[in-house]
């Protein structure tokens, strides 16, 4: 698992209202042997609405079925047991527009 590849998971329900199922996610960092940074997408397109969020059009690369949003907002630490399959990877240009909406939320600029 590399930086900017996108997985199908499986996000097991905390009870919360964070993202849960299974769900294609935005590889960000591997942290430890076991644990992984993720960013969970929606298909619900509405969500791109909500700030910290970008939609991402399906392309050949990255392996999404549909254009789906990013949530960036939902950024976190996921058991790499819960990586089901790799499905493609994000565009360098893509990626980089991830990063500044990361760096936005984080109060990182």
């Amino acid at each position: 698992m590399r930086r900017a590849e996108i997985w199908l998971i499986d996000i097991p329900d905390r009870g919360g209202h964070e993202q849960r199922g299974t769900r294609p996610a935005l590889v960000l960092a591997p942290h430890t042997q076991h644990i992984i940074t993720i960013i969970p997408f929606t298909s619900q397109q509405r969500a791109a609405r909500f700030p910290n969020t970008l939609l991402i059009n399906a392309t050949k690369a990255n392996g999404l079925d549909s254009p789906s949003v990013l949530l960036v907002y939902q950024l976190g630490g996921v058991d790499k047991r819960r990586m089901l399959r790799k499905l493609g990877s994000l565009e360098k240009g893509t990626l980089s527009t991830v990063e500044s909406e990361l760096k936005k939320y984080l109060h990182l600029s």
